[in-house]
């Protein structure tokens, strides 16, 4: 391995210069390379496979969350990053079996806990339980508004509910904290125009 990245932290910490400067295609093959230098370390893993699936190596990025499991698969918090990511790759049976994994994991003080409400929030939607699904969506808001994902899931949970209302004054508490999330500032503007949408997990599923 360069001697200018010692170690796994090297590698993100480069990693995470290279996404602010917008350098993705060397960010990707950055991480790409480091995965054969720490093939042990599941974060290098998890940051591999989202940048390989954005630049459309979809297979390739599923492979790598599969290994990031495979590395630590009592982790709750990899578990957790992992299945969030494969919900966006739209392997959803994969994605809740490893979030009803981390479920049984999570400590009381799960850093990542408001965002595993919003992945269990999409394993009830995809079984229809939409009640309890929605009691997740607003917890995950409540824990962690500034991730702009939970508030376009809980949004677009009104909005398909039929409840533009309230679904506009989720927008709108979450623009607060994410005043130039583009999801956000789209949903307005449809519920503004009278349009409809979907639940989903949108691009902004990663923690």
């Amino acid at each position: 391995m360069p001697s200018s990245y010692p170690d796994p932290a090297a590698v993100l910490a480069r990693s995470d210069e290279l996404l602010k400067e917008g350098r993705d295609a060397e960010n990707t093959e950055l991480l790409r390379a480091a995965a054969g230098w720490f093939p042990e370390d599941p974060y290098v893993h998890l940051r591999a496979a989202v940048l390989v699936a954005a630049a459309g190596e979809v297979v390739e990025g599923k492979e790598q969350l599969r290994h990031a499991v495979r590395l630590a698969p009592d982790d709750p918090d990899v578990l957790t990053r992992a299945a969030s990511q494969m919900l966006v790759l739209t392997e959803e049976e994969e994605a809740e079996r490893w979030t009803r994994r981390a479920v049984t994991l999570a400590p009381d003080d799960f850093e990542l806990a408001g965002h595993l409400s919003y992945l269990i929030g999409m394993v009830m939607i995809r079984h229809g339980l939409e009640d309890q699904a929605e009691q997740m969506f607003l917890q995950s808001f409540d824990v962690d508004p500034k991730m702009a994902v939970h508030g376009v899931t809980l949004a677009s949970f009104f909005e398909v509910r039929g409840d533009p209302d309230e679904a506009l004054k989720v927008v709108e508490a979450a623009l607060q904290h994410s005043p130039g999330d583009a999801d956000l500032k789209f949903i307005r503007e449809r519920l503004l125009g009278g349009s409809s949408g979907e639940v989903g997990p949108g691009n902004g599923g990663s923690p």
